[in-house]
C-alpha cells in the first residue's frame, strides 16, 4: 500500500515547498502531546534511578527491621547480629513515635526519634551548628539534661532559640542543634509533625513508652561493613538475609525492608502520578489527533482543483493517496522529532525544584526509550487520524470533486483503508499498555476515550438532524445559522 515511488515523492516535495500554512495546528498538537509524554516519562525515570542509586542512604541501611509495640528479644537480636560483620558498629537501633513537644504553654505534635550512637549507618545527618550528633544528644554532666535536635520549623512555631529547653513527655531537654538534612526521612513515609531527635538513653526519661502507647522499634543493618555508601544494593545478598530471618523466626511479626525498595510510598506516589500525567498527555494527543484529521481534511478541501486536475490527467487514486500520505508523514516526523527533543530536555529545569521538594539528589541521564516511545505514540496518532480523510479523497471521482464545491458529496474509504486505520489505533492502544503499568487504568482510559468520541459523534449527528428539521423556524438569521 505504501510503495514509495519516485513520482509520489516528487509531488509531495513540490507540495511541501509551498509551505505548511494549513498544518500549523497539526504540528502544534503533535509537538505538545509528544513533548508532554516524553517529559513525564523522562522525569519519572530520573526519580526512579535516583531512588535505586541512593537506596542505602534513603533507608539508612542495607536491611531494616521494624517491630511494633515491643523491642527485639535476645533471640531476635542474636539473629540480627549473625547477619553483620561487627554487631557493635553495623547495627543501629532507634525508637519512633508521635509525641507532643514544646513548653507548658505551647506544645506541638511532633515525630520523636530516639537514636543510638551508630545512627546513621549510611548518609549524613546535617546539623546547624555542624556538631557530631552524639555530642548534640549527650547528657550534660553539669546540668544532667539530655540534648535534643529539632527541625527549624518547630523552633519557629514554639518561639524558642538554641540553648532553650523543650519538654517531651516528662523530659526537659536542651535544644543544641537544628536538623538541615535527615538522610533516611523518605524511608519513614508520611509523618505528622516536625522531627525531634533524642539519644536512646534519654527515651526512658520521657515516660512515653507505656502500655497502650503507639511506638515502633527500628533495627538497621549494614550487611557488608562500612565503605559501601553510594553503591547499588545487591539483590542476592539482600534476599539471602531476608530468607535467613524468615526461616529462623517465622513468627516474629517483624517488618523487613531492604535498600532495593527503600521508599515504597514515594515510589508508589511517583508511579501513580506519572501514570495520571501520561494519560492526560495521551488524551491531549488524542484531542490533537482530531485536530490533525480536521487539518488534513481542510487541506485536501483547499486542494480540490489540484486533485481534480491530476485525476483528469489520468492520475490514479493510489498515486494521490501515496503523495499526500508522504507529505503528512514528513510533517508528522518533523512534529514528533521536535516534540521528542523538547520532552527529552524538559526535565533539566525541573530537577532542581524536584530534588528540593523530595530532599533527594536527582541526576538526569538522557535515555532513548522515553522520547522514542512518545514519538511512536505521536506518529501513530497522526497517521491514524490522517488515513481516513486521505482515503476518502482518494475514492472521489474527478467530476465529483468539481461538483463538491457547490454540492458536497460523501464517500467512504475502501475496506483496506478502514482496516489500516483500525490497525494503527490498535498499535496505539498497545503502546498505551507499554507506557502505563496499571493495566486497569489503561483499559478505563481506552473505554472513556472511545465512549467520548462516540458520544460526541452522536451529538454531532443529532445536531445536524435537528438543524434540518428546524430550518423553517424563525427568521432568516436562524435559518442561515
Amino acid at each position: 500500500m505504501f510503495t514509495f515511488l519516485p513520482l509520489p515523492a516528487r509531488l509531495a516535495w513540490r507540495e511541501l515547498r509551498a509551505g505548511v500554512a494549513g498544518f500549523r495546528v497539526f504540528l502544534l498538537c503533535l509537538i505538545l502531546g509528544v513533548a508532554a509524554i516524553a517529559a513525564i516519562a523522562s522525569a519519572t525515570d530520573a526519580i526512579r534511578d535516583s531512588l535505586a542509586r541512593e537506596g542505602r542512604n534513603i533507608l539508612g541501611a542495607d536491611l531494616a527491621v521494624q517491630l511494633r509495640h515491643r523491642a527485639a528479644s535476645p533471640e531476635e537480636q542474636a539473629q540480627l547480629a549473625a547477619l553483620v560483620e561487627n554487631p557493635a558498629a553495623d547495627i543501629s537501633a532507634a525508637v519512633s513515635m508521635q509525641a507532643m513537644a514544646g513548653s507548658d504553654e505551647n506544645r506541638i505534635l511532633s515525630r520523636l526519634k530516639a537514636v543510638d550512637a551508630n545512627y546513621p549507618l549510611y548518609g549524613e545527618l546535617q546539623l546547624e551548628p555542624a556538631v557530631p550528633l552524639h555530642e548534640a544528644l549527650a547528657q550534660n554532666p553539669q546540668t544532667g539534661r539530655h540534648g535534643a535536635v529539632i527541625e527549624p520549623i518547630l523552633l519557629q512555631r514554639l518561639g524558642l532559640a538554641l540553648g532553650d529547653t523543650i519538654a517531651i513527655g516528662a523530659l526537659e531537654a536542651e535544644i543544641r542543634a537544628l536538623v538541615l538534612h535527615e538522610p533516611d526521612r523518605l524511608s519513614d513515609g508520611f509523618a505528622l509533625g516536625p522531627r525531634v531527635f533524642l539519644g536512646a538513653e534519654a527515651m526512658p526519661a520521657t515516660g512515653l513508652m507505656q502500655p497502650g502507647s503507639v511506638f515502633a522499634h527500628h533495627y538497621k543493618l549494614r550487611l557488608d561493613g562500612p565503605g559501601r555508601q553510594g553503591q547499588a544494593c545487591e539483590a542476592a545478598r539482600l534476599q539471602a538475609a531476608r530468607q535467613a530471618l524468615d526461616a529462623a523466626l517465622p513468627e516474629s511479626g517483624w517488618r523487613l525492608r531492604d535498600c532495593a525498595n527503600s521508599a515504597p510510598e514515594l515510589e508508589r506516589f511517583v508511579r501513580i502520578l506519572s501514570q495520571f500525567l501520561v494519560l492526560v498527555a495521551l488524551m491531549a494527543l488524542v484531542v490533537g489527533g482530531i485536530g490533525v484529521a480536521n487539518a488534513v481534511r481542510g487541506y485536501l478541501d483547499a486542494k480540490r482543483p489540484t486533485l481534480a486536475t491530476l485525476k483528469c490527467l489520468g492520475a490514479p487514486g493510489s498515486l494521490l493517496f501515496r503523495t499526500y500520505m508522504l507529505q503528512i508523514l514528513a510533517l508528522a516526523l518533523l512534529g514528533v522529532c521536535l516534540g521528542a527533543g523538547l520532552g527529552a530536555l524538559a526535565p533539566l529545569p525541573l530537577l532542581g525544584p524536584l530534588a528540593a521538594a523530595l530532599d533527594l539528589p536527582l541526576t538526569f541521564q538522557p535515555a532513548a526509550a522515553p522520547p522514542l516511545l512518545a514519538a511512536a505514540c505521536g506518529l501513530l496518532t497522526a497517521l491514524g487520524f490522517a488515513v481516513w480523510p486521505l482515503a476518502r479523497a482518494r475514492e472521489i471521482r474527478a467530476v465529483a470533486l468539481f461538483r463538491e464545491q457547490v454540492a458536497p458529496l460523501r464517500s467512504r474509504p475502501r475496506l483496506a483503508y478502514m482496516l489500516l486505520t483500525a490497525g494503527l489505533f490498535l498499535l496505539l492502544a498497545g503502546l498505551l499498555f507499554a507506557v502505563v503499568e496499571e493495566r486497569r487504568f489503561a483499559l478505563w482510559f481506552l473505554a472513556i476515550v472511545c465512549g467520548s468520541l462516540l458520544l460526541f459523534w452522536l451529538l454531532a449527528r443529532l445536531s445536524v438532524a435537528l438543524a434540518r428539521r428546524c430550518s423553517h423556524l424563525g427568521g432568516a438569521e436562524w435559518r442561515i445559522a
